[in-house]
């Protein structure tokens, strides 16, 4: 198929999605912060250990164990990446419970240590706020500027115009990399913010369920709930990224009705165990 890469072929759709992507993954966190601030005291000091334990558990540690048994050659990885039902099954598994335990790992040292002091109904709102804001940031909001500049300036330009200045061998890479602004549906790049605002929904709610773990001896269990629940909620996604699965409409769905159903529980959990604390 013929694609018209001119100067100003690119639909100027395509670069308003992104922005609304954008606007999605930062707003969120900020609407949910400001939200809490009027309408009680809250504190920074939650906020910047979620984004701290994001950092360290995520972009850190658990990037170092998928480099180990996903990129570096060894049985393992070959196994997990040859493509097969069970393979696929197990890339899954092994995908949803790092997460599950990296993530609520976090949530459950942050709250014993940098926390520890802290005895407030608010503190697990806050520390959501922080985790699942800096996940939008890092994994949303910077790659889709880099998008949107990149789109910008296709549009301008043109396609052709716009890797002139790249070596031949580079150019062709790139060529396919960019072709996917012009074949890819414009709201397609929406779903991007709406995944942000789901898992930022999730994010909050886990973090309710470790929070209560600490505070209450009789809910233990419900820190290694937590790491159950998270692995389920990212095992249909990780499917998705082994291949299993094809179908985007059914991730998007599976995840919302995950994230429809962790704000329930936490909600209840919420009332249940923790109104008996100072807000802060």
């Amino acid at each position: 198929m013929d694609l018209n890469t001119a100067a100003g072929a690119l639909p100027v759709s395509v670069l308003v999605f992104i922005a609304l992507t954008i606007v999605l993954s930062i707003i969120v966190p900020v609407a949910f912060f400001i939200h809490l601030r009027n309408s009680g005291p809250v504190s920074f000091r939650p906020v910047l250990a979620g984004m701290a334990a994001f950092i360290i558990a995520v972009m850190v540690l658990e990037r170092m164990l998928h480099l180990l048994v996903l990129q570096v050659d060894s049985p393992v990885s070959r196994f997990l990446s040859q493509g097969g039902v069970i393979n696929a099954l197990c890339y899954g598994l092994y995908g949803a419970f790092a997460a599950g335990i990296f993530e609520e790992t976090a949530r459950y040292i942050a709250y014993t240590t940098y926390l520890k002091q802290a005895n407030g109904r608010r503190i697990p709102l806050l520390y959501g706020i922080g985790h699942g804001g800096m996940e939008a940031f890092l994994i949303c909001t910077l790659p889709m500027l880099a998008n949107f500049v990149t789109a910008a300036a296709l549009r301008r330009r043109g396609l052709d115009d716009f890797l002139s200045g790249y070596p031949a061998a580079d150019a062709a890479v790139l060529r396919e990399t960019f072709t996917t602004f012009y074949t890819t549906p414009a709201a397609s790049y929406l779903l991007a913010g709406v995944e942000r605002i789901l898992a930022f929904a999730i994010h909050v709610s886990l973090s309710v369920l470790v929070y209560i773990a600490v505070k209450n001896v009789k809910r233990r269990l419900l820190f290694p709930y937590a790491i159950m629940i998270h692995a389920v909620v990212d095992f249909v996604p990780a499917l998705y990224q082994a291949g299993l699965i094809t179908s985007v409409a059914l991730v998007e769905t599976y995840t919302a009705v995950s994230a429809i159903f962790l704000v329930f529980l936490a909600r209840v959990l919420y009332k249940k165990n923790l109104m008996n604390l100072p807000e802060l």
